[in-house]
């Protein structure tokens, strides 16, 4: 949201432009884009957090998928863009402590997402020198509709996020989809 509210903030306050940016009624999707808006000089001090919903149908099939089975506990998934700012080399740190100190569980991550070319060559060297290749596995970019399959598949969801962020829907779709869900506290 930075990089497209910043410089039409700054136009906007500049000394030389005399406007004054009256906002009656105003929204945001959480307190930490709230934060940022302030931050940035938008009046949007009395505005309402209104988080993101979530249409339930494709993600909650049944009761019995409500909680994660403990044989799907091994199973983790990361869902989202691979770059440094949603905190990959986070889970990957937490899939080697998991290994070294469970070693009798098979212990397994998948990855979703489209990758910061720059970014994967570190996440690759990471998964080399911590010998991970036979317990990750990258997916890709996947249809938003195979989602919730591969969500209901795992038991955990880690959304190890390292920036001030809205909250995410992937964590809401998680959670929808059986998923134990651990996240960073950082954010929305």
């Amino acid at each position: 949201i930075r990089r497209f509210i910043r410089p039409v903030a700054k136009l906007l306050l500049q000394n030389e432009l005399k406007i004054k940016l009256e906002i009656p009624y105003s929204y945001c999707v959480s307190q930490a884009v709230k934060r940022h808006l302030i931050e940035l000089g938008v009046p949007v001090q009395d505005a309402q957090v209104i988080p993101n919903g979530l249409d339930l149908t494709n993600f909650f099939q049944n009761q019995e998928e409500l909680l994660a089975p403990e044989h799907k506990l091994q199973k983790l998934l990361f869902v989202g863009r691979i770059q440094d700012i949603k905190g990959l080399h986070i889970a990957l740190d937490a899939l080697n402590i998991l290994r070294k100190e469970l070693p009798h569980i098979d212990w397994r991550l998948s990855i979703i997402g489209a990758a910061d070319p720059e970014y994967m060559t570190e996440i690759q060297k990471q998964i080399e020198i911590s010998d991970l290749a036979p317990a990750v596995d990258f997916l890709g970019v996947l249809p938003y509709a195979q989602i919730p399959i591969r969500m209901r598949e795992n038991g955990i969801l880690l959304v190890p996020s390292i920036w001030d962020a809205r909250f995410g829907l992937v964590a809401i779709e998680g959670m929808a989809a059986g998923c134990l869900v651990i996240a960073s506290e950082i954010g929305g």
